[in-house]
């Protein structure tokens, strides 16, 4: 998530490489993924760009470079790999609490 928030930053105005790059990093999480992470990783991702496409079209924020549906095309990448990130990060919290 750190590297995949970097890229957005570093290269904000690129669509395209940012694009790109967020493609590859989903691919190689995506690869050693079972089939139930695959599955969450694209409904959280069209889920929560979904309700960010929402939220934006009462004027909350906007995007510069809106492609689809008033965001970037990059968005429900990088949604998909917070959210893996998330849920993993919860495992490993009930993990080391005992839950």
């Amino acid at each position: 998530m750190l590297l995949s928030t970097l890229e957005i930053v570093l290269f904000w105005r690129n669509t395209i490489l940012v694009t790109f790059l967020l493609v590859a990093m989903a691919v190689l999480i995506n690869l050693k993924s079972k089939k139930y992470e695959v599955i969450y990783f694209v409904t959280v991702a069209v889920l929560a760009t979904i309700l960010e496409s929402i939220a934006m079209s009462t004027g909350a924020w906007k995007y510069p470079e809106a492609h689809i549906l008033n965001f970037p095309i990059w968005l429900p990448i990088y949604w998909g790999i917070g959210g893996l990130v998330m849920r993993d990060l919860a495992e490993l919290i009930k993990r080391k609490v005992g839950y």
